[in-house]
């Protein structure tokens, strides 16, 4: 969000209460309100939501679901943290994202928060990025849950400013890294790059998936036509292991500008201490 200049283009509106909704039902459960995270990965557990769950305080109840229909019988009403919305608003027969869809999400949003729940939304990105770019109806959807949420959360202060203008909801900057301890001795190469890291002075990390949109080859060329007092490493799995060799490792680098490396996923944390 942090990126886009000016209010959320005007679109069709906030859908408003539909008096048609589903009921929400309910069943005896825990009485303890949950913190109920919906997450429609496509397996189970999601990198990201794995290490939420690994460490959360135990007097966080945490609770799953993925999709809106299953939190109705959750009971008493806690709290709905929305993360990527995308396939909350796909069509189930055709995947696609469609208006019919943005609009049964958005009263089933309104119908729980009748029910009690409050609205949370983690803002890792305004609108799908792992597609063809945004459309209407993703337009429609990021102007409809902010302006029913209770609270937002992101992790810029950039992204905080441009939201404050976007929702009345309080808007709230965090982050966690979610590094899980090392269980054994790094492997040569990556002891080797760490190393180096540690004696290399300023050296900045690009640490995580290695994916297509991200255009990280662009980032590496920015990088080493701009920046001649600092070194650039990058490191993660790759999406695609075709994508990752043509893209990033065979391109011509600038000796002692940039380094690429494979990294799994408990390296983050030995690799994270040395950068800046």
């Amino acid at each position: 969000p942090g990126a886009l200049s000016g209010p959320l283009p005007a679109g069709a509106g906030v859908v408003e209460p539909d008096d048609g909704i589903e009921a929400m039902t309910t069943e005896s459960a825990d009485r303890t309100p949950a913190w109920v995270v919906i997450t429609a990965y496509p397996r189970w557990p999601s990198p990201y939501f794995a290490h939420l769950h690994r460490y959360a305080p135990a007097d966080l109840p945490l609770a799953f679901r993925t999709d809106l229909a299953a939190v109705a019988a959750i009971r008493p009403p806690g709290v709905v943290n929305l993360h990527r919305l995308r396939r909350l608003y796909q069509d189930p027969a055709s995947g696609r994202r469609t208006a019919a869809a943005a609009r049964r999400m958005l009263r089933q949003l309104t119908a729980l928060r009748r029910a009690g729940w409050r609205l949370v939304w983690t803002v890792h990105n305004l609108l799908p990025i792992d597609t063809h770019g945004p459309r209407a109806v993703d337009w429609d959807v990021a102007r409809g849950v902010l302006a029913l949420v209770d609270a937002v959360v992101c992790h810029t202060a950039a992204d905080a400013a441009w939201l404050r203008h976007q929702t009345t909801a309080p808007v709230l900057v965090c982050g966690w890294t979610g590094l899980a301890a090392p269980k054994g001795p790094p492997m040569p190469e990556v002891a080797d790059l760490i190393s180096r890291m540690h004696t290399a002075g300023a050296t900045l990390l690009l640490l995580g998936h290695l994916t297509e949109y991200k255009n990280i080859p662009a980032t590496i060329d920015a990088f080493l036509a701009h920046t001649s007092h600092a070194r650039l490493v990058v490191a993660g799995a790759p999406q695609r292991d075709g994508f990752f060799v043509e893209q990033i490792f065979v391109r011509p680098v600038d000796v002692g500008g940039a380094d690429r490396h494979r990294a799994v996923e408990e390296d983050r944390e030995r690799l994270q201490r040395p950068a800046l």
